[in-house]
């Protein structure tokens, strides 16, 4: 009897665990439900936002490309405004007069041109005199140098030739 009251008793405890098992796998499960809800709930109220934001953002490219256009317009009527003016100064004198002054520009720039070519082949020629003055001078002191040279070879020469003529009479008399 005692063996059976243990296995009454084992079952008992094995049958009670499994219900504990099963409520807390209910329970998780439950729990999970509930989790899986929340986050679909989070995920739906962020893909709402996100298409809020997204319509601000839209709204407020439309306003920017709504602005732009409107500041085209009126940059293409400011344009057109100077351009009307430039074509009426230009076909009631502006361009006679732009030709008039062009021409003495041209008139002082030949004149400067002129002017600096001159003073150019003057310097050129005060220049070109003084190298050649200075290659002839330097040339007289070359030939000078060289005339000096040639004296003084010459005379050292001269000198060993007498010197030797000298020792050769000495010679003879002893």
């Amino acid at each position: 009897m005692e063996k059976r009251n243990q296995q009454i008793l084992e079952r008992k405890r094995q049958s009670e665990q499994r219900r504990k098992e099963k409520e807390e796998k209910l329970k998780k499960q439950k729990e999970e439900e509930a989790r899986k809800k929340e986050e679909e709930i989070q995920i739906e109220l962020q893909r709402e936002r996100q298409r809020r934001l997204e319509e601000k953002k839209k709204a407020k490219l439309e306003q920017i490309e709504k602005e732009k256009r409107r500041e085209k317009f009126l940059s293409d009527n400011a344009k057109a405004k100077e351009h009307y003016n430039k074509v009426l100064i230009l076909y009631y004198g502006l361009y006679p007069w732009k030709q008039y002054s062009w021409m003495i520009k041209k008139d002082n720039q030949d004149a400067e041109q002129m002017y600096q070519i001159k003073i150019k082949k003057q310097f050129f020629h005060q220049w070109h005199k003084h190298i050649l003055d200075k290659q002839s001078k330097d040339e007289n002191q070359a030939i000078m140098f060289y005339r000096k040279k040639c004296l003084k070879k010459f005379f050292t020469q001269y000198y060993d030739i007498y010197t030797q003529t000298l020792f050769k009479k000495m010679d003879y008399l002893l």
